[in-house]
C-alpha cells in the first residue's frame, strides 16, 4: 500500500517536518525496510532515503525521537556546522546512513547565511591533513577525531 502524502503546500516544501503539517517518517518502516545490499533503482529504499534526507532539517532531539518512534534500532550522531551546515549520520547493524540538511529558506537572514556556505563546496584541509567541506571545518577540528587521510 502507499504512504499518503500530505497536502501539498509552499509551507511543506521547507522543512522541517511537523511544524505545520504533521509528517510520520519511516513509516510501516517493519513492513518496508531499507534494502541495503540492493544494486538496482529500488523505491522502498528511495522513499526511506527521502524521509532521512527530510528529517535532517530537524533538531537532533527530533531525529531520535523519529527513529525511536519508527523503532529503528542504530547508533546516531548528528553535526552541525558554525553557521548553518547540519548532517547526521545513522549506524544500523547492516547500514551507514549520511544525511544532510540542504538550503533551508525560513527566513532571509538564514538563507543569505545558507546560500554563502553553499559556495564554498570544495573540500579544504584540516588540522590532521584530511579533507573536510568547508561548513564542517571548524565543527571537526573541534572534535578530535581521527579521520581517514585521503
Amino acid at each position: 500500500m502507499q504512504k499518503t502524502l500530505p497536502r501539498q503546500t509552499l509551507r511543506a516544501l521547507n522543512p522541517p517536518a511537523n511544524v505545520l503539517e504533521p509528517y510520520i517518517f519511516f513509516e510501516a518502516v517493519r513492513e518496508h525496510a531499507l534494502q541495503p545490499l540492493e544494486t538496482a533503482l529500488n523505491l522502498r529504499n528511495a522513499w526511506w532515503l527521502a524521509d532521512a534526507a527530510l528529517l535532517a532539517y530537524s533538531n537532533e532531539a527530533d531525529v531520535r525521537k523519529a527513529f525511536g518512534a519508527a523503532g529503528i534500532t542504530a547508533d546516531i550522531s548528528c553535526f552541525h556546522g558554525v553557521h548553518s551546515t547540519q548532517a547526521y549520520v545513522i549506524a544500523m547493524p547492516d547500514a551507514i546512513v549520511l544525511a544532510f540538511r540542504g538550503t533551508q529558506v525560513d527566513d532571509f537572514w538564514s538563507s543569505v547565511l545558507d546560500f554563502a556556505v553553499d559556495a564554498r563546496f570544495l573540500p579544504a584541509p584540516t588540522h590532521t591533513g584530511t579533507w573536510c567541506i568547508p561548513g564542517f571545518l571548524p565543527r571537526l577540528a573541534k572534535c578530535g577525531c581521527r579521520c581517514r587521510r585521503i
